[in-house]
């Protein structure tokens, strides 16, 4: 079960650390404002801080509204972004809106939402330079997730016909970085290396990463 606590506090942690912006992003500065992009959640939707998120036009409501991932059947590539807040955050659910920052703005930030391993390429490398794409349900691990528990994350991939990226691995990346405390085994009294500052997150594990956005063209 997803475990939900939006101040990571408490004995209820948060299933992934929030979003992480290093830099690209000033909540003060107008060219900054342009890169995010605020729109309501679609009814039932689950997004958490840090999930790719993609906006779909919905004929009921005849809203743009913001879904997990990037559907089979989205043509909306422009739109797509990383979530910065979660659906169930009472400020986000009194405004109404979600933010997201755009894949197509330049940011370097942090996300917890990546597969470790899929069934179409089986596990993931996360190293400097690596292109990163959106999850679809054919990258679902038959008896390991539940089906759409991979909507959201990220995965690698080449820069080939049709990939659409969204980013690329932090050239500092040696696979994912780990936020907490981490302990070093042989040492007598044992010794626990601090590489981070969060606490609030049962999986600590994430994937810093540069955005970017392109579609390549089918091949000819």
């Amino acid at each position: 079960m997803t475990k939900y606590n939006p101040y990571g506090t408490g004995s209820v942690k948060r299933l992934k650390p929030k979003l992480r912006p290093y830099g690209g992003y000033d909540p003060q500065s107008a060219q900054s404002a342009h890169r995010k992009l605020r729109l309501p959640i679609k009814a039932g939707e689950l997004i958490y801080s840090g999930m790719i998120i993609s906006a779909v036009f919905n004929a009921t409501t005849e809203e743009t509204e913001w879904v997990a991932g990037l559907p089979d059947d989205s043509t909306q590539i422009s739109s797509l972004a990383f979530a910065d807040g979660d659906s169930l955050d009472e400020d986000i659910a009194a405004a109404g809106v979600l933010p997201g920052l755009l894949c197509s703005g330049t940011f370097d930030l942090h996300t917890g939402y990546f597969a470790t391993e899929t069934d179409a390429d089986g596990a993931q490398t996360y190293n400097g330079g690596v292109y990163l794409t959106p999850c679809t349900d054919a990258d679902l691990l038959t008896g390991t997730y539940a089906a759409g528990e991979l909507r959201g994350y990220l995965k690698t991939t080449e820069d080939v016909a049709e990939a659409i990226i969204v980013g690329s691995c932090h050239v500092e990346m040696r696979g994912p970085i780990n936020l907490g405390p981490v302990f070093t085994a042989g040492e007598n009294p044992p010794v626990h290396i601090q590489y981070g500052q969060d606490s609030t997150a049962i999986d600590l594990n994430v994937v810093r990463l540069n955005t970017m956005l392109k579609q390549n063209p089918a091949s000819a």
